[in-house]
């Protein structure tokens, strides 16, 4: 079996915001009499804000077998998502004066952090080859670029496996 959760929505910022974790991911195995039905959940992507200074929300769960795997946590202001236990953290950024936004985290691997008005990167999803080749899922989104800066920024790159691209302020 494979689980993903939906990812979590993108923050906003002072000046730019922080990219939403990718969905928790859970593989494994499963054995199961041939009549017995589950039931299937599958969580839904959180939505992204352009409020200032407000989280984005959640990603919704999914489940089978009573399993559940965690929906991506919300992108921050400049921080990226807070994790789930199934997830990495979000990057951040590390610099005063700057604004690009932290990257969010995926389930292979920590966002990244910035320190320029270049949005960080997301981190990378993880891998499966559970449908014969191997797919990488559960990718955490970048982290906003900015235009508030001496420099100018750009978007960060979406993690692998699908996470989505920042956006540019």
């Amino acid at each position: 079996y494979m689980i993903v959760a939906g990812g979590g929505g993108a923050g906003s910022g002072n000046n730019c915001g922080g990219g939403g974790g990718g969905g928790g991911y859970l593989s494994g195995t499963f054995s199961s009499a041939s009549a017995t039905a589950y039931a299937v959940s599958v969580g839904v992507g959180g939505a992204g804000t352009t409020s200032h200074s407000q989280r984005g929300t959640n990603g919704g769960n999914s489940s089978i077998f009573g399993l559940i795997s965690d929906g991506g946590g919300s992108g921050g202001g400049s921080g990226g998502a807070q994790s789930n236990w199934q997830g990495n953290n979000g990057g951040s950024n590390t610099a005063s004066g700057v604004y690009g936004g932290g990257g969010g985290g995926g389930a292979g691997a920590e966002g990244s952090n910035t320190s320029s008005d270049n949005g960080g990167a997301g981190g990378a999803g993880t891998a499966s080859s559970i449908t014969g080749s191997s797919v990488t899922r559960a990718g955490g989104g970048g982290g906003a670029g900015s235009n508030n800066g001496s420099s100018g920024g750009n978007a960060g790159a979406g993690g692998t496996g699908g996470g989505g691209a920042g956006a540019k302020e």
